[in-house]
């Protein structure tokens, strides 16, 4: 018994039809003809067609469609798709991922002590330039050296603003942050 906009029990998967098949015969009976390119005939469900999503095979059978993007992703980065994933491997790949990313921040410490040096590099010029205007015996050569050290001295502190601003201080408040946690876990 099938009217246009209702559907009884029996047309459904209760007797072996896919609700696919049934859903496109009662389209047909109401319209027609079953349109070939309907939200049912997408390839991106295809995995969910033909099946009982509400039973425990159905459920089965959605979690394998959704595992199967996952393996295809880890079979690219080496494990293979067959691999049973235990606790432990769990806990081993969490800490190496862990290590891993410690040890990429430490570098990124390393890799800001070139700026100390840099600050020894400001240091030393100003103490050439103060010491270069204090030996000059001209006034009129010392004004126009401090004018432009003076000028020199501001192109440098918005250097260094931008440097600590963009570069330092970002990775300084990651560090901190993450020593504040470490530290609160371990007090705790």
């Amino acid at each position: 018994m099938i009217t246009a906009g209702k559907f009884s029990r029996l047309d459904f998967d209760d007797y072996g039809d896919s609700f696919d098949k049934n859903l496109e015969r009662n389209v047909s009976r109401t319209a027609g003809e079953a349109p070939r390119n309907n939200l049912f005939n997408a390839n991106f469900l295809e995995p969910l067609r033909h099946r009982k999503l509400m039973s425990a095979s159905g459920i089965l059978s959605t979690l394998n469609v959704l595992r199967e993007p996952i393996a295809d992703y880890q079979s690219s980065r080496g494990i293979a798709r067959n691999e049973t994933i235990t606790f432990m491997n769990l806990i081993t790949s969490l800490i190496s991922q862990a290590y891993t990313a410690g040890l990429t921040i430490l570098v990124m410490l390393w890799n800001l002590l070139p700026l100390v040096e840099g600050f020894v590099y400001l240091i030393r010029f100003i103490l050439d330039k103060l010491i270069d205007i204090l030996e000059t015996e001209e006034p009129k050569d010392k004004v126009m050296k401090t004018i432009i050290f003076c000028g020199e001295l501001f192109l440098i502190l918005i250097v260094i603003f931008l440097i600590v601003g963009l570069i330092f201080m970002p990775v300084y408040v990651l560090t901190a942050k993450l020593f504040g946690k470490l530290w609160g876990m371990i007090v705790w």
